[in-house]
């Protein structure tokens, strides 16, 4: 087994979908940046993996904690006591706080329960919302993801990729 975080065992690689949405960005002269909580900065790792990523990355914020989410990224502390951070309203919030933070086209964020432990009835290990922004389109996914908690996170990140390129294929421009 390989040691590298971007391997996948999927039919086409996430380097592949990677220089896919780097090839789009660049030439669209369009930027990207991301907000994360469960995955702990692996999604901006991905697309940093790169050569020429600053041509397109703007950054990632890793929140993992309530203050985090709320002073970088403007969700209601109110919200996240009530409610929790797992959560669809959470995850958009995420997306177009970073995504106004950085002045960027488009904007990914995740917030999950990776596990082991954390989750709840109604929030089971493995649950991950992904929030997705562009300049036309905002709206998050619900992922219910298993293994262990390195499997959960990995997992959360490429969905998180392959969603972002079928957002990016739907725009025209």
């Amino acid at each position: 087994m390989s040691n590298n975080p971007l391997k996948s065992t999927n039919i086409m690689g996430i380097e592949t979908i990677i220089q896919e949405i780097a090839t789009i960005l660049t030439n669209r002269k369009e930027t990207l940046c991301t907000a994360e909580s469960c995955t702990g900065g692996m999604l901006a790792a991905a697309f940093t993996s790169i050569p020429g990523a600053s041509e397109y990355f703007k950054g990632g914020i890793i929140s993992y904690t309530y203050d985090v989410k709320n002073n970088l990224l403007g969700v209601p502390l109110e919200d996240l006591e009530k409610y929790g951070a797992v959560r669809s309203e959470v995850a958009l919030q995420m997306a177009v706080g970073a995504k106004e933070q950085m002045q960027s086209t488009y904007s990914i964020s995740t917030t999950g329960v990776a596990g082991p432990g954390g989750g709840s009835p109604d929030t089971p290990v493995g649950s991950v919302w992904v929030g997705l922004t562009s300049p036309n389109e905002t709206y998050t996914k619900l992922l219910h993801l298993s293994g262990d908690r390195k499997q959960i996170i990995n997992s959360a990140r490429e969905e998180a990729i392959r969603l972002f390129r079928d957002l990016l294929n739907r725009t025209n421009h």
